[in-house]
C-alpha cells in the first residue's frame, strides 16, 4: 500500500496528453514484426461471417462500435475491410481520451473512406453503459487492450455481447497475464492507476457461465526495447516505466519500498531473461459470435 496521501498517486490515465507522450514512447519501443500482424490474419476468420450478420438485419449497412479505440488505427483498417462489402459503414468511437480521439479524427479526415460515417463520443464503457439506446445493436464490435480499465467485467461483457447483431461479432484482445504489464499491473493496487488485473481466463469463465462459447487465438509478439526504463537519468525511459504501470511519475510516487522494489525486479528479470526484448509478450484475441443466445 501507498504512504502519505493517497490522492497524491496520478495514473497517466488522469493526464490525456501525458498519457499519450508516454503511449507513444512505448510504441516507439517495438520491435516491429516482419510479417503479417495479428488484424490481417484475425480479418480472414470473421470477414464471411460478419457480411452474413449484415446481410440477416440491415442487409446494407454495416454497424461497428469500438471500445476504448486510442488512435483508432485498427478500427481503420478494419472498416476499411468492410468498406468495400456494403453500401455504408457506421462506426461509432468510444474513447475517453480526447487527445486520442483528435488523432483519430485526424486520420480520418486523411483516408476519406466513401460510404463510411462516425459517432465520436467521448466516454468510458461504463458511462456509454448508462446513456446507449436500449434497441441499438452492432455487428462488429472491437474492445482491443481495453477491457483493463473496466472495474465490472462480468457487467460489461454482457452488454457488449447483448449489444450484437444476431451472428455479430465481439473481438476482444488482451495481453498475455505472464507478460511484463499484466505482471506488472497486478503488484500495483487498481486504485492508483486504474488497472483491472484479470487474465484471458477471466474472460472466457464470464461466458461460459451466460452458455456462451468462445474462440482464443494467440499471436506473439517480437519483443520491446526495455533499455533505459529503471534509469534515473532518462526521460524517455522514465516516460516507458510510467507507462509499463500506468502511474505518472512512478519513480517519485508515494509507494512503499517494498512495492517498487518488486516493480523493479520484474523489470529487471525481464530483461535479464529476455536481453532487453519481453519475447515472453502475446497478443491473445478471444472472438464470440452471437448465434441464437436468449439472456
Amino acid at each position: 500500500m501507498a504512504t502519505g496521501n493517497t490522492l497524491s498517486v496520478e495514473s497517466v490515465l488522469d493526464d490525456d496528453t501525458y498519457f499519450v507522450k508516454s503511449y507513444d514512447v512505448f510504441k516507439g519501443r517495438y520491435k516491429m514484426p516482419t510479417g503479417p500482424d495479428w488484424a490481417t490474419e484475425i480479418i480472414a476468420k470473421i470477414d464471411t461471417r460478419i457480411i452474413q450478420s449484415v446481410k440477416e438485419s440491415t442487409g446494407r449497412t454495416l454497424k461497428a462500435l469500438g471500445i476504448g479505440t486510442g488512435n483508432g488505427r485498427k478500427e481503420d483498417f478494419f472498416v476499411s475491410h468492410f468498406q468495400a462489402h456494403f453500401d455504408e459503414v457506421h462506426q461509432c468511437i468510444l474513447e475517453p481520451n480526447k487527445d486520442m480521439i483528435n488523432q483519430h479524427k485526424a486520420n480520418v479526415s486523411q483516408n476519406e473512406l466513401k460510404g463510411v460515417t462516425y459517432e465520436w463520443r467521448e466516454q468510458r464503457l461504463e458511462e456509454f453503459m448508462t446513456s446507449q439506446k436500449e434497441d441499438e445493436k452492432y455487428h462488429f464490435i472491437t474492445a482491443i487492450h481495453s477491457l483493463y480499465h473496466v472495474h465490472n467485467l462480468d457487467e460489461a461483457l454482457g452488454f457488449l455481447y447483448d449489444k450484437l447483431e444476431e451472428n455479430g461479432i465481439l473481438l476482444m484482445v488482451l495481453g498475455i497475464d505472464t507478460g511484463l504489464f499484466a505482471r506488472v499491473s497486478s503488484i500495483i493496487p487498481s486504485q492508483y492507476n486504474r488497472v483491472v488485473s484479470f487474465s484471458t481466463r477471466s474472460l472466457l469463465d464470464c461466458f461460459r457461465t451466460r452458455g456462451i462459447s468462445c474462440e482464443v487465438h494467440n499471436y506473439p509478439l517480437p519483443g520491446i526495447d526495455l533499455s533505459g526504463c529503471l534509469d534515473n537519468d532518462s526521460n524517455d525511459g522514465s516516460m516507458l516505466l510510467d507507462f509499463l504501470t500506468h502511474v505518472k511519475g512512478f519513480t517519485k510516487a508515494p509507494f512503499e519500498s517494498g512495492m517498487k522494489e518488486e516493480v523493479f525486479a520484474t523489470i529487471r528479470e525481464t530483461e535479464m531473461e529476455a536481453k532487453s526484448l519481453i519475447d515472453v509478450e502475446a497478443h491473445e484475441v478471444v472472438i464470440v459470435q452471437k448465434k441464437n443466445h436468449k439472456n
